[in-house]
Formats: C-alpha cells, sequence, structure tokens
C-alpha cells in the first residue's frame, strides 16, 4: 500500500479535510479527492451527481476558539496554543472527525440553550453542554468515571453537584441499556442523518479522517521490514476506486480456509469489490444477507462470535445502526468496550488485496455487515494488526455487552500447584442448561496436551480455531451425548464418529437431532468425549434476552483508602440479577499496565441502616461475590429484594482490586484505575454510585474469607489464621484470647509475580509485624496475582505476652486507621 511517486519534488501540501501530504503538482486530495482550496469545486460522488459549488469569497483561515488566533486553513493544530483544531458543523460525528465541507465556525460551536459548556476530561475539546459525548473523541461527560470540568465562563461545578452524582435505571425489554446510552445512541443516529444528508448536498462519499485508508490502520509500526514487503505492491486508491471506479486486472479469488495469508495491498469501496471469479458490478449490496468466511487476518476468535450472532439475527442487527445498504459510505457500529457501549462511525473502505478481493474478514452474497464491524473493532484498538489474536469471550462480550464463563474441558494446574479435574457429569449438565436457557456458545480447538497437530487435520479439525455450537443432544435413551457445532469458515467439518458421513446414524437417531444435512457446510455433530478430546473449553455467553441491564464507572480502590467506591441497587420486586465489573482488555491499555486482579463484593445491609454509619458493619452480610481475577470481566449472581412494606433492604457492590501496592496504582494511567460495573437483571433495578468507608469493605472481606476458607489454629484455639488462595491470597488473624498480645510477624518468601497491599520490601518480599490485643482481628496482608503465573511461600512466627511496652510499635509497617488492615474488636 505504498504511495504512488508523482515527482521528484519535495514540495507537498497537506489536505485541509484529511490532513493527507500531496505532492505540489497533484490538485485533490489522492486520499479523500477534497479540492486543494476551498472554492475549487469537489469531484462527483458515487453516483456520478454533479458537486455543489462552494462558497466563494469564504476566509479558509479557522479561529482557534481557545485564543482566537487565525490559523492557515491547512493546519490541524492552533499555532499559538496548540489547541486540535475543532470539526466543522457538518455534519457532526459518534466517533471520530467528520468530512469538512465548510469553514470552521469557531465558539458558536459551543453555544446551548444554557449557555454553558464542558472540557472532555480525554482530548480537552469544549462541547456543548446538551451534547453528552464529546464530538472529537466520543468521550462520554463523564468519561472513564470522571466529572467533566462545566464551562460558563469560569469553572464551575456541574448543577447536580459532584456529591450527587445522577443515578441510572435499567430499563426491562430485549437489547435494553441504560437511559444515557439511549440518548447516545439517539444523539449517534442523528448525526447519521446529518452525514448521509451532507454526502448528497456535496456528492461526496464518506471518507473517515480518524481512521484513515492508509497503513497506520493496518499496522502498529508500518516502517517494519515485514511491513513494508506486505506493503511494496500496494498503492493508494485514487477517488475513483474509492467510489466504485473499475479495477483493471481480474485475478484468482482467495478462498476461506485456502492456507493462503491475503495481504492487504489496497483500499476500495464495495463496489470496486471482487468476489468469486469476477468484479461485482451489481449494486444491490446488502448489510445483511447470509453467512461469512474468514480471511487473511488470524481472528477467527473474533469471527466465530459473529458466526454464534449470526444464529440470533435480532442480537446481531442491534449492533449496526444502519440496517441497509448505504450508497454514502457512513455507517454506526455498536460495541462494548470495558463495559460501556460506544457508537463507532466507520466508512466502507475497507483494505483489499491486489486481486481486489477483501483482505480479511468477508461474507457471501454481496453482505457487508462482517466487514464492518471488524473495521469498527479495528478502529477502536488502533490498527487491524491488533486484534490479530484474542479470546472467543471477549469478542462476545465486545459484540453483546453481557460477561461469559468458561468451562473448561481438560485439567488445569493452577498456581501453587492447584489441579482441578474435569467432571464430566457436572460438564454436561452445565452445557446442557446453557442450552436450554438460550445461551450462545463457542467451543475453542486445539491447545490440549498429548494431541499433536498432524491429528487435528485427519480428523478435520482445526488447531487454534473456535467453532460456534448450535445443538446439544442427548439420543438414543441419553446413550450418547452429542454436539452440533460449525465451522465459521462455513467447511471442513469432523471426520471421526457421527461425522455426516458416519455408519452410527440411523433413522431414529437422526429424527431425535431433527434432521442431519449432508455435504461439507461446516456444520457437524460430535460426542462430548470427542469434543474433550480435541477442545480446550468452551465459552457460554450469558446474554438473557428481555433482562434489563444498567452501567455505571467508578475508581479501584486502594489499601490505603479511608473511603471507596461503591454503586448502591435498588430492586423494585424480587429479581435475579448478575453483577459484573469490567474492565479494559488487555490490547487497550497503555504499555506499562497491566490487568488488574478485578472482583467484587455484593454486601447486604438490613432495612433503615445507614452503610456509612459504624453501627453498619455488625449487621453486615455478603449476598454474592466474585473471586479476584485477572480477567476483563467477573459477574457474581445476586438475588435482590425489594422492601417489606417499610424500609428497604441495602445492597452495596464494591470493585476490588489489589495486584499493585498504592504508590504504583496512583502511578498507574488513569484509564487503568477505573473500571465499569453493570448489572443485568430480570426486573428493572437502580443503580446509583456513593462513597462508603473503608470499614465496610474490611468487613466484607472478613466475611467472605471466613466463607472460603478454614482456619489453622494455634495455642489449644487462641489465635486463628485464615489463608483464602485463589488469585493470590488473603491472610486473616483472630486473636480470640481474652487476656494476651499476639505478636505475629509473616514473611513471604520465594515469591514470584505478585502485588501486596502491605509490607512490601525493595527486594520483593513481603515481610509484616502485628500486636494483635486480646479479642482483636486483621486483615494482615492480601498477595494479589499479576499476569504470567505466581508463586509464593508463607512462614509464621508467633509469641503471646500480657502487656506491650509503650514504645514499641503495634504495626510495621504502620497501617491508615479505617483501611481495611486496621484491627478491629473481634465479633461474639
Amino acid at each position: 500500500m505504498c504511495q504512488t511517486s508523482h515527482s521528484s519534488s519535495s514540495e507537498v501540501w497537506r489536505c485541509s479535510r484529511c490532513g493527507f501530504d500531496n505532492p505540489s503538482a497533484v490538485a485533490p486530495c489522492e486520499m479523500c479527492a477534497s479540492s486543494r482550496t476551498p472554492q475549487a469545486p469537489t469531484p462527483a460522488g458515487r453516483g456520478g451527481s454533479p458537486p455543489q459549488p462552494r462558497a466563494a469569497n469564504v476566509d479558509p483561515s479557522w479561529a482557534c476558539h481557545r485564543c482566537s488566533f487565525k490559523n492557515p486553513a491547512n493546519e490541524l493544530k492552533c499555532q499559538m496554543c496548540d489547541t486540535t483544531r475543532p470539526p466543522t458543523p457538518a455534519p457532526p460525528v459518534a466517533v471520530g472527525a467528520i468530512p469538512q465541507g465548510s469553514a470552521s465556525t469557531g465558539p458558536q460551536r459551543l453555544q446551548s440553550a444554557s449557555g454553558r459548556s464542558w472540557q472532555c476530561p480525554q482530548c480537552s475539546f469544549l462541547n456543548a453542554a446538551d451534547m453528552p459525548y464529546c464530538e472529537v473523541c466520543a468521550s462520554s461527560t463523564s468519561y472513564e468515571g470522571l466529572t467533566p470540568r462545566w464551562h460558563s465562563g469560569h469553572r464551575e461545578a456541574p448543577p447536580s453537584g459532584p456529591t450527587s452524582p445522577r443515578p441510572s435505571i435499567a430499563r426491562s425489554g430485549s437489547g435494553t441499556t441504560s437511559l444515557h446510552v439511549e440518548q447516545l445512541e439517539s444523539v449517534a443516529r442523528s448525526q447519521l442523518a446529518d452525514i448521509n444528508a451532507f454526502c448528497v448536498a456535496t456528492g461526496e462519499c464518506f471518507v473517515d479522517p480518524s481512521f484513515t485508508p492508509n497503513p497506520t490502520s493496518l499496522f502498529r509500526d508500518p516502517s517494519t521490514k515485514r511491513q513494508k514487503s506486505a506493503l511494496k505492491s500496494g498503492r493508494m486508491p485514487s477517488q475513483g476506486q474509492m467510489n466504485g471506479g473499475w479495477v483493471a486486472a481480474l485475478l484468482g479469488n482467495l478462498g476461506a480456509g485456502s492456507g493462503v495469508r491475503a495481504t492487504p495491498t489496497q483500499w476500495l469501496r464495495p463496489q470496486a469489490i471482487r468476489t468469486g471469479a469476477k468484479l461485482v458490478q451489481d449494486p444491490r449490496w446488502h448489510v445483511f444477507n447470509g453467512t461469512h468466511a474468514q480471511g487473511g487476518l488470524g481472528n477467527c476468535w473474533f469471527l466465530c462470535a459473529l458466526a454464534v450472532l449470526a444464529e440470533r439475527p435480532r442480537l446481531l442487527k442491534s449492533i449496526l445502526g444502519e440496517q441497509q445498504y448505504n450508497p454514502h459510505g457512513a455507517y454506526l457500529v455498536r460495541i462494548c468496550v470495558g463495559g460501556d457501549w460506544r457508537m463507532v462511525l466507520v466508512d466502507d473502505i475497507l483494505p483489499c488485496t491486489q486481486d481486489a478481493t477483501l483482505a480479511y474478514a468477508r461474507a457471501a452474497r454481496n453482505q457487508l455487515w462482517v466487514p464492518l464491524i471488524e473495521k469498527a473493532f479495528a478502529k477502536l484498538h488502533g490498527c487491524y494488526e491488533k486484534i490479530e489474536s484474542g479470546t472467543v469471550d471477549e469478542a462476545l462480550t465486545a459484540l453483546t455487552g453481557w460477561p461469559c464463563e468458561e468451562l473448561y474441558l481438560q485439567r488445569r494446574t493452577r498456581s501453587q500447584g492447584e489441579v482441578e479435574e474435569v467432571d464430566m457429569e457436572m460438564l454436561w449438565a452445565r452445557i446442557l442448561s446453557s442450552h436450554n436457557a438460550g445461551l450462545l456458545m463457542c467451543a475453542s480447538c486445539g491447545h490440549v496436551e498429548g494431541v499433536p497437530e498432524h491429528a487435528y487435520e485427519a480428523a478435520g479439525l482445526l488447531s487454534s480455531h473456535a467453532y460456534s455450537i448450535l445443538g446439544v443432544h442427548s439420543v438414543g435413551g441419553g446413550a450418547h451425548r452429542l454436539l452440533r457445532l460449525r465451522n465459521p469458515w462455513g467447511r471442513f467439518e469432523w471426520r471421526g464418529d457421527w461425522s455426516d458421513q458416519s455408519s452410527r446414524w440411523t433413522r431414529q437417531l437422526k429424527e431425535e437431532v431433527g434432521g442431519q444435512a449432508v455435504g461439507d457446510d461446516g456444520v457437524f455433530f460430535m460426542a462430548l468425549d470427542d469434543v474433550a478430546r480435541f477442545f480446550c473449553s468452551i465459552t457460554v455467553c450469558l446474554h438473557r434476552p428481555g433482562w434489563a441491564e444498567t452501567r455505571a464507572t467508578g475508581l479501584l480502590p486502594l489499601p490505603s483508602s479511608a473511603a471507596v467506591d461503591a454503586f448502591q441497587l435498588s430492586a423494585f420486586q424480587v429479581t435475579q440479577s448478575l453483577v459484573s465489573v469490567s474492565q479494559q482488555a488487555e490490547r487497550l491499555l497503555e504499555s506499562a499496565d497491566y490487568l488488574a486482579d478485578i472482583g467484587v463484593l455484593v454486601l447486604q445491609l438490613p432495612p433503615g441502616v445507614d452503610p456509612c454509619r459504624e453501627a453498619a458493619c455488625e449487621k453486615l452480610c455478603v449476598a454474592a461475590s466474585a473471586r479476584r481475577d485477572l480477567k476483563p470481566v467477573v459477574s457474581a449472581d445476586a438475588w435482590l429484594h425489594p422492601s417489606d412494606g417499610e424500609a428497604q433492604p441495602t445492597y452495596l457492590a464494591i470493585p476490588l482490586a489489589y495486584n499493585m501496592p498504592s504508590s504504583e496504582c496512583a502511578a498507574r494511567s488513569s484509564s487503568a484505575a477505573r473500571v465499569s460495573l453493570q448489572v443485568y437483571s430480570q426486573h428493572p433495578v437502580l443503580l446509583s454510585p456513593r462513597s462508603v468507608p473503608a470499614a465496610l469493605l474490611r468487613q466484607g472481606l472478613i466475611l467472605q474469607i471466613k466463607q472460603s476458607s478454614s482456619p489453622s489454629l494455634y495455642k489449644e484455639g487462641e489465635l486463628a489464621i485464615y489463608v483464602a488462595t485463589g488469585g493470590g491470597c488473603m491472610v486473616y488473624v483472630e486473636n480470640r484470647s481474652f487476656s494476651c498480645f499476639v505478636n505475629l510477624s509473616i514473611d513471604v518468601s520465594e515469591m514470584f509475580n505478585l502485588g501486596a497491599s502491605r509490607g512490601l520490601t525493595s527486594n520483593g518480599l513481603v515481610r509484616t509485624n502485628d500486636i494483635l490485643p486480646p479479642r482483636h482481628c486483621q486483615i494482615v496482608a492480601i498477595l494479589a496475582e499479576r499476569p504470567g503465573g505466581y508463586r509464593y511461600q508463607i512462614a509464621y512466627q508467633m509469641s503471646w505476652t500480657r502487656t506491650i511496652a509503650p514504645n514499641v510499635p503495634m504495626h510495621t509497617p504502620e497501617v491508615l486507621q479505617q483501611g481495611i488492615h486496621q484491627p478491629v474488636v473481634l465479633g461474639p
């Protein structure tokens, strides 16, 4: 995809629309075909209609809305204050920038009925007060949980005040979201209509300047030797090719599953793309019309998720805001990132091979939904290369907004040597119940110890490949447990027992499974035992049609915090719910960041008990919890109850993470310390962010530790030490003596890849010393895993005394008053 050389001269001019540097001898921009000067006519669009004339005598300069300095039209940033040039008013966009059809209007973009504006905390752009998200970077008014900075001539607080966040309420019905998300979608669709109107008026087709058709949208580093080699035969498309011009060379098609990786060398609009053996000149393109096939990008994990969603047309179509083919080339795609919905604007200029076929994901029968969703996903992550590998659960969560759970088919060895065997009866029960509940399921093939690569090929399977599960059947009076699977490529099938040509099929068994198709269509049956032999896991997406959902953002707690972010849940009738905490996927984190060991505690207080009062800890119970894990999403099932006629019980959901010390957490990027909390429920639930004392979290952790572990007793039961394992460990001690102090030293040695809530020394070990008074208890330390596995050894030293000298420190290192490590009186 190298740029065609036009001249040896070094003189270039920068396009004011997309920022592309063009040779001086070229009049229209090679990237977006915009004219070199505002007075010049614009090339005709796809439909061949003449362009609308531009206004003559328009000042090509633009005034900075910050410092009022007038900048040349081709400058994208203010020469005086380096502020990014704001988009032009027609049309606005949901994500990214917009085509520029008129001169910048400067500050009048910010006017609203109230005269207010808010500054985006992500890109600092000043937005109109009635805009729910930033018009430049699409961040919401409370991006990643930050409170927006409001402007009305000077800095002031928003009308509701920073201490009274607006609650969001879930609404029942299929595909429902919080009110804020519905508003965001409504505004995005309105702006898509503005874009279409703009394209009709100018005769142009939409080109997304924020994800331009060039090598930086394909690769992390287009300058590397590998990428230069891939691009050396390519060329940048002309405007004619973008708008459906003829491709001279008509070469052979690159079929799915051919084993040949397609190399992108050019970007083409759909009407210039060839499928099969000829150029597609049929203008009747479709957004939805059938199945899809994988191309040269190794993102089968993503395409398998699309294949599963293809079985649910209503769910799939909710992802794309435009259900019909748009001749102007602009589409909205809804994707969930880090627990928050994003409306992503993309054009239909797609990466293609030198043969004019789609280089990456593609669909049969002139369909666009697969490459458009793939392009939106690539845009969110920065380039196509960044979505080359991943997991099916990540893709399903991004597309549905719901968490997933993993059913492991192989014995697993955890850190510290813990071995988990597979209970086949329990496994089958969970697969069958998930299918009967209508949940989406995928199976991941390969990575099974003792099974070589050639064994997969001989069996008709693809290693490191994902298959969608279409059906679960118990036939022959329960003697045979079968799974019906689909290869997302639409070909290459299982060749063993219960395959299309297997002799084990009888007429009666075929009737029991609802019929069995014969042919290389990618759909086949396998016995559960064979699935467990060749597959490593089954992913279950917990999406439940008709359930309500609501979302909010908050901060992860620090071990030294005296107050923590919590979310109060209020139900109006008894309801089953799923409480989830999400963080950014690892591919979206900065290079210095890593996944937090997120978890969630759902605490319940009796009616009328104020969670901010000390007495609340005495009446607290754990309604649900999810063990801390290095995953983008963790979830816990909880039953929520309404009021009993007088008062309503209080439910508090508190996100957790402890795999970094406080100092390191403070140095991490702001996005890494923020999480999104989601509540999915049968009936609407009110979700209200609030701050609660760390003492409440401390008591909740104590209850969780005591529920999940057994104590080691010393000195005839007067000292109890609990070590709750999983994602590291939590050490909790109780001095049950009525008369003696206990001096307890903990030494964690041979420690690898663990964070600690306190006591971490410069040489990477953990040492603590605490003196507990009689009838007191304390969470001594929390060890939390980091990516890459972990190990540790814990040794204890203890002594008892009836008195303590005044100058002896009670805790080394010191603990914060009201923090989670502060000792408290042991209850009865």
